[in-house]
């Protein structure tokens, strides 16, 4: 996990974000990778966090396996089951294209994942862990306080399919309110899609907002 040193710089470095020209990038580029560490130490406590309870859940239903190391496949030694250690993000697809029977992953991946992965998948059951909601965040100096400010702006978010259909709905729902953010017609917001360190979007000029999930 990230020290308490570290917190703390980052915290520093990211007000001074805000004061920061366009000659000072590599004061940025500092910031960033502190943050982009930081996040990262706290993708990975909640990823074990996910893990342990999913493991809790097969333990509770006596399903007694090892796993070596570095092997993604364990065989039950009690059931005629095979379980696979994929990524949360690959589990959804995997289950709907039925190359796996049953998986335990987010809703936010699945719902990711497109219509044609969710049609084919059917959730079994709420397990109650791993919470998390998709949030729409801007600078604190930025111009944009809501939602439809966003219309026709570019966002950059790891969950692309979702924001797109999100910003699609909302373009449709304020479509009568013209004109809107300067446009005269159907604002499209250009969906970024990144994988990481998606909070350096905004700093480094890829975006005006970000589309991240936050527990």
């Amino acid at each position: 996990m990230a020290s308490s040193a570290e917190v703390k710089r980052c915290r520093e470095l990211l007000g001074a974000l805000l004061h920061l020209s366009v000659n000072t990038r590599p004061y940025i580029a500092t910031a960033i990778n502190i943050l982009s560490r930081f996040m990262g130490n706290l993708a990975e406590v909640h990823w074990l966090a996910f893990k342990r309870k999913s493991l809790q859940l097969l333990a509770g239903a006596d399903i007694q396996f090892h796993r070596k190391s570095r092997i993604d496949i364990a065989l039950s030694s009690n059931l005629p089951i095979a379980l696979v250690f994929l990524p949360a993000a690959d589990i959804a697809k995997f289950v709907g294209e039925g190359n796996i029977d049953l998986g335990i992953t987010g809703q936010d991946v699945i719902a990711e994942a497109g219509e044609d992965t969710v049609g084919n998948v059917d959730e079994v059951l709420k397990l109650g862990f791993g919470k998390c909601r998709l949030c729409l965040q801007v600078p604190v100096s930025s111009p944009y306080k809501e939602p439809r400010d966003l219309l026709g702006k570019k966002v950059a978010t790891s969950f692309e399919n979702l924001a797109s259909r999100y910003f699609e709905k909302l373009g449709e729902e304020v479509a009568g309110n013209l004109p809107l953010n300067g446009v005269v017609g159907k604002c499209k917001t250009r969906v970024v899609s990144v994988s990481g360190s998606v909070e350096a979007s905004c700093s480094l000029g890829l975006a005006d907002g970000i589309g991240k999930a936050a527990r």
